[in-house]
């Protein structure tokens, strides 16, 4: 290659070389971009380098990728230097710091504000630049000889455009923004924002912008094409945007200029490219308040010289990089389909609806559909990915395609849940299109029938995409508790919307059924059922099917994660729903029911004062556990007692309605070995209870419980909850073969006490009878009913609020302390005093510790801060000190230091309290004892030491992040590995 060559020369021959190794046989000829090729090189001058893959350029040997220098006009700025010019986040302005997305927001509103409301005049040459651009723009789109193109974003449509008489290919970009006309033309207007100058370097190679008035500018951009060998391009244009009347529609012209070559010579390395560009910005009736603009340009770009094929391809996909990124600025896709969900719900709740003779026939064979299928006794469960969404094959008779169940429980009204599921052309499933979905269109017929159609792809190449066509139609029943939606296959879209030769057309026959639950503490429910027969057609392999069978269910999945409410959300107002009833609803019970409770009240009583027990090992120390041996019953009772932080409403309202709450369903076979588990409501006092559980013991079959739950309210305030087995359900929900049924007899009692503070006291006592069948050995028993009793710690837990009433019984501690301090102690300070022959220690305690053991004698000192006021340390000690049989002294040395002395069958412990400041304390802790061993002395002592860390790690653990500084971070860390160990 000649030293001498142009830029554009140098170009053709590495087109040359490329292309020869590749195959083509037209050496040194002008490659013909105006078929596939030449579709990419539209759009901005911007867009056109933007989508080079630089990384992946397999198709010919020329693919080195290469930083060329930043700047104009050679090699001065490094790349360095301009990425540090470009990277200031913050700027100060008149005093002010602002960022860069601050300064990009007031300059587009500044420019926002000129568009809409200040006249603008226009030069002649400026006139005949508008009438150019719109000339141009109106041969593009009136054009019939265009081809789609596929776009990267689903909602940016793109086509490519062949014009009579015009050698280069042109493009037609449009969509609809989220803003008003102004807004978009300032964002596209504005080139210097510090959002592009941000990419310099990356994007842009350089930008340069020379403002002439308020509507015209000059700009300058050059970017390199990544292929080593191929020399930047720039683009020079002069810009101009205009109104029309009335304020509907502005126009913005890009056209060649040579005013910027004086201030920015071309630099010898770089190749001027060409554009010729019109944007159209027409404003739309508002959705929702949300104001829409149609934006579309044409552009016509030649990019200069000869360029391999493989760099055209690879621009193909991102030539709409501006429309995109004017889209996403303003994107307000939520607030929108927000809007039509609330327009559709309004309809579905407000506004009567006239069905035709073919819609009603419709309707009546969609419900006949799902009623075969509902009662089917031909089914086979299948593995949902949600385990909250239940899915099942049905099999009917001359029926050769399995059909699939699927149903849910979705925390919404039957309206929003209809509504959701019509709505098929929301922005949300578009955002879909080119994944899930290969193409969406939708004809709305009236308020309550469309038209829809769906392409997808079956996901395995040499398999065509299947399409289905549906005629979709909802109807309430009387009473607004039931909606359904059924959908028909239909020719009626055939004439838009013709057949692709590729594409197969599928069928599908499918019915929801909506209905409206009972509230749950303001949330509504609805259960979301459909059923749905779909024949793909052809032969299609096993595996893809076995695939498809388990996405039937991700229209629902979508349908119930739209409007899901957090598991504890609606567990919470679940339990307050039935707490309130039992507080405040009287309730009328059957005989049946008043004679469980009885019987379950005495049971009670028996197991209370029998004294033939066992004591059980809890492993929760605030319960209490035993097995009861009652005279003349073969089956022990276990027996479980505990005081809980709530009302007798709320600890029974918690039992009952965890029974099926979300977060107890969830773990119920994790935790209890539950593998069905049915709840069946019969009113609000009493419901049914169906499950089949593992016991997690070898050789054992799984156990069957059908039991039936009342819970009674007396008039002393006491709450009774009765669980026994019942026969009543055998037919509905018979024994599974293989496994065994229970016999259970379960009573809680929840009894009021005095609260502490404001903290409300429960006395519960829980006790069951389990008859698990079969012969069990006494260790096995002696190992299941603590999980059984284990309940009891799961309620004392789910209310415990032990930090408050902690609290509580330290303030009126510090209020006796106040009242029994000795003042002045003379000769207090000697107890603090270091013995002769003390060594410190490593004892794993925080702060200094010594040590002096030997036989008759023990003594030891430790200090540690605490993190809280120097009072409540002394209560907190005092706290532990005062439940052992000890004497308690305490000294008030000072206004900053509290020292109390503890004397116990030759044991003294003097704990000194100084106040450092308002929030911490210094505590000093002494321990001598006499009687002991060494080794027994020296254990013990380390051991009564260790109230002092544990005074630190207690407040440290209530202390709020606000307070918390980095200091603390230390010993935040030391306590978490102490908890390892």
């Amino acid at each position: 290659m000649s030293t001498k060559d142009s830029p554009q020369q140098e170009d053709k021959h590495i087109v040359a070389s490329s292309d020869v190794e590749n195959g083509l046989q037209d050496l040194g000829k002008s490659i013909d971009f105006a078929s596939e090729a030449n579709e990419a090189i539209f759009g901005a001058p911007e867009d056109v380098i933007d989508s080079i893959d630089d990384n992946n350029m397999e198709n010919g040997r020329v693919f080195c990728v290469d930083d060329p220098p930043d700047g104009l006009g050679g090699n001065e700025n490094s790349v360095e230097e301009k990425a540090e010019g470009s990277e200031a986040s913050l700027v100060s302005m008149g005093g002010a710091t602002q960022t860069d997305e601050e300064i990009d927001r007031a300059a587009l509103e500044a420019l926002t504000n000129i568009i809409k409301n200040e006249p603008q005049d226009y030069t002649e040459e400026e006139e005949a630049v508008m009438r150019d651009g719109k000339e141009f723009y109106t041969k593009c789109n009136a054009s019939k000889k265009f081809k789609n193109l596929k776009s990267p974003d689903p909602r940016v449509k793109m086509k490519f455009i062949h014009l009579e008489g015009e050698s280069q290919g042109t493009g037609i970009v449009e969509a609809v923004v989220d803003a008003t006309v102004a807004e978009c033309v300032a964002y596209e207007f504005i080139k210097d924002s510090r959002e592009r100058q941000a990419k310099l370097g990356k994007k842009y190679k350089a930008i340069e912008t020379k403002k002439l008035n308020g509507h015209s500018q000059l700009y300058l951009n050059r970017r390199s094409l990544g292929v080593r060998g191929l020399s930047d391009r720039e683009w020079r244009s002069f810009i101009c945007w205009q109104k029309e009347e009335g304020d509907k529609v502005c126009w913005t012209v890009y056209k060649d200029t040579d005013m910027l070559n004086k201030d920015f010579p071309m630099d010898s390395g770089t190749v001027l490219a060409s554009a010729a560009f019109t944007w159209m910005f027409e404003a739309l009736t508002t959705t929702g308040g949300v104001h829409q603009t149609r934006v579309t340009f044409a552009s016509k770009v030649d990019i200069k010289g000869s360029v391999p094929s493989f760099v055209m391809n690879r621009l193909s996909t991102r030539q709409a990089s501006n429309m995109i990124e004017l889209r996403k600025k303003f994107d307000k896709s939520k607030e929108i389909d927000g809007f039509k969900l609330l327009q559709t719900v309004d309809i579905i709740n407000n506004e009567i609806q006239d069905y035709t003779d073919e819609e009603e026939a419709l309707i009546n064979d969609g419900k006949k559909f799902y009623m075969d299928c509902k009662t089917s006794k031909k089914f086979k469960n299948l593995k949902s990915p949600d385990p909250r969404v239940k899915i099942k094959l049905i099999h009917l008779e001359g029926e050769s395609q399995g059909i699939a169940i699927c149903e849910a429980v979705v925390d919404a009204s039957l309206a929003e849940c209809v509504s959701y599921e019509f709505i098929k052309d929301s922005r949300e499933r578009q955002a879909k299109l080119g994944k899930k979905y290969k193409a969406i269109e939708t004809k709305k017929l009236n308020g309550h029938s469309q038209l829809y159609l769906n392409r997808r792809s079956l996901g395995v190449r040499g398999l065509s995409d299947r399409e289905w066509r549906s005629f979709i139609c909802w109807q309430k029943e009387e009473g607004d508790k039931v909606c359904w939606t059924v959908y028909k296959d239909t020719d009626m879209l055939n004439k838009d919307f013709p057949m692709n030769s590729r594409t197969v057309l599928a069928s599908a026959t499918t019915t929801w059924m909506f209905e409206a639950l009972t509230t749950t503490g303001g949330v509504p429910q609805t259960r979301v059922t459909f059923a749905s027969k779909v024949d793909i057609k052809g032969s299609v392999p096993s595996f893809v099917m076995n695939r498809l069978s388990t996405g039937y269910a991700s229209n629902m999945l979508e349908l119930r994660k739209k409007f899901h409410q957090s598991d504890d959300k609606i567990d919470r107002a679940a339990l307050e729903y039935l707490a309130n009833i039992i507080k405040n609803e009287p309730q009328d019970y059957t005989k049946e029911e008043e004679v469980a409770i009885r019987k379950g009240k005495k049971f009670y009583e028996k197991c209370k004062v029998e004294e033939n027990f066992d004591d059980l090992k809890s492993p929760d120390e605030r319960v209490k556990m035993k097995l009861v041996h009652v005279d003349g019953e073969s089956v022990v009772s276990g027996v479980a007692t505990t005081v809980v932080d709530a009302s007798v409403e709320e600890c029974a309202a918690y039992e009952c309605s965890k029974l099926d709450n979300r977060e107890d369903t969830k773990n119920a076979k994790e935790r209890d070995g539950i593998t069905f588990l049915k709840v069946i409501k019969v009113n609000p006092h009493t419901i049914y209870y169906v499950t089949t559980r593992e016991l997690g013991l070898p050789g054992f079959s799984p156990r069957d419980g059908r039991s039936k739950v009342t819970w009674f309210k007396q008039d002393d305030g006491k709450v009774i909850i009765d669980v026994r087995d019942t026969e009543e359900l055998h037919k509905d929900y018979s024994v599974k073969a293989g496994n065994i049924l229970v016999k259970i007899h379960t009573v809680w009692v929840f009894e009021p006490l005095d609260p502490i503070g404001d903290v409300l006291q429960t006395s519960v006592t829980f006790t069951t009878k389990v008859d698990l069948g079969g012969v069990f050995y006494s260790s096995i028993m002696n190992k299941i009913a603590p999980r059984f009793l284990a309940q009891v710690s799961d309620l004392r837990k789910k209310f415990d609020r032990s930090k408050e009433i902690d609290a509580f019984k330290r303030q009126q501690i510090i209020e006796k302390l106040e009242e029994i301090a000795i003042e002045g102690a003379p000769g207090i300070e000697s107890h603090f005093d270091e013995i002769d022959g003390a060594q410190e220690i490593s004892s794993g305690l925080p702060g200094q510790t010594l040590i002096k053991a030997e036989k008759g004698m023990g003594w030891g000192k430790t200090s540690i801060t605490v993190r809280t006021s120097h009072k409540e340390v002394a209560a907190f000690f005092w706290g532990l000190k005062s439940e052992a049989e000890s004497q308690l002294v305490i000294h008030r040395v000072n206004n900053k230091t509290f020292v109390i002395t503890v004397e116990h069958k030759r044991h003294l412990t003097a704990a000194k309290f100084c106040k450092v400041d308002q929030n911490k304390t210094e505590v000093v802790l002494v321990i001598r004892q006499e009687s002991l061993g060494k080794a027994a002395s020296k254990k013990s002592v380390i051991k009564h030491l260790g109230v002092a860390t544990d005074a630190a790690y207690y407040f440290d653990n209530i202390l709020k992040s606000t307070e918390a500084r980095e200091q603390d971070g230390k010993r935040f860390g030391d306590q978490l590995m102490e908890r390892v160990k």
